[in-house]
């Protein structure tokens, strides 16, 4: 499947990037780079966290 012409260091790697392997629960696993991105994935989870958090407090304000 992988062909490569030369050596050379992978910068990352990414398992099922589609999604497809629908018994994974937990997709944060699934990637690997050779530098850390942990700022990155901080912010990721912060925005999903608003975003959920904010559709509680509308959801709330909307019953009350």
């Amino acid at each position: 499947m992988f062909a490569y012409d030369r050596a050379s260091q992978a910068e990352s790697a990414v398992v099922d990037p589609e999604r497809v392997l629908l018994l994974d629960v937990s997709y944060t696993n699934n990637s690997r780079t050779l530098e850390p991105r942990g700022g990155e994935a901080a912010a990721k989870w912060m925005y999903k966290w608003m975003a959920w958090l904010e559709d509680l407090l509308l959801t709330y304000a909307y019953f009350v």
